[in-house]
């Protein structure tokens, strides 16, 4: 599992690759957390993330909580494979504003 935050101006973009479960949710957890602290936009960018499981899930869903508690605004995107399938059978295309690429959720998230 990979982790990278970019802080583009308004915006903290949260880069998740690869996998993440159980192994690696804290870790997980933690720099979202960090990424939270720093901004009342966030963009979860899922195109490298190729594997997600319950507990991962619960850092997304974690991370949204916050932000709407504190009248932020979260979005995503990239989501597709194994990832989209999981999201649509956990009810969580529903929950989230979900966006095909980059641009597309930085321009919602600006507007």
């Amino acid at each position: 599992m990979a982790v990278a935050i970019e802080n583009l101006d308004d915006v903290q973009v949260i880069v998740l690759a690869e996998r993440i479960d159980s192994s690696n949710a804290v870790e997980t957890e933690a720099a979202v957390r960090r990424a939270l602290d720093a901004g009342p936009k966030i963009l979860l960018d899922m195109e490298e993330l190729v594997y997600v499981s319950s507990a991962g899930l619960r850092v997304v869903l974690l991370a949204a909580k916050q932000m709407r508690s504190v009248g932020g605004k979260i979005a995503v995107c990239g989501v597709a494979g194994n990832v989209r399938q999981v999201f649509e059978i956990s009810g969580f295309l529903s929950l989230f504003s979900v966006y095909p690429d980059r641009l597309a959720a930085l321009t919602a998230l600006r507007t």
